[in-house]
């Protein structure tokens, strides 16, 4: 048990490099799906504020 430890910490630390590499690959893949919900967030609600617009305008015209 406890070689199968020092072997996986040796291999861990044997590839931090690409450990790392992932991690940043990751944290840019992560940003830019967050930045996307974000950008596709606010104009779900511009478009949903001019649909707003459009029904008061009609109900206000229809009364």
């Amino acid at each position: 048990m406890a070689s199968e430890r020092i072997s996986s910490t040796s291999t861990t630390l044997n590839h931090w490099m690409d450990f790392r590499f992932k991690l940043f690959l990751e944290g840019i893949l992560i940003g830019f799906i967050a930045g996307f919900v974000i950008v596709f967030y606010r104009l779900l609600l511009e478009k949903a504020d001019l649909f707003r617009e459009i029904v008061y305008t009609n109900l206000k015209s229809s009364w």
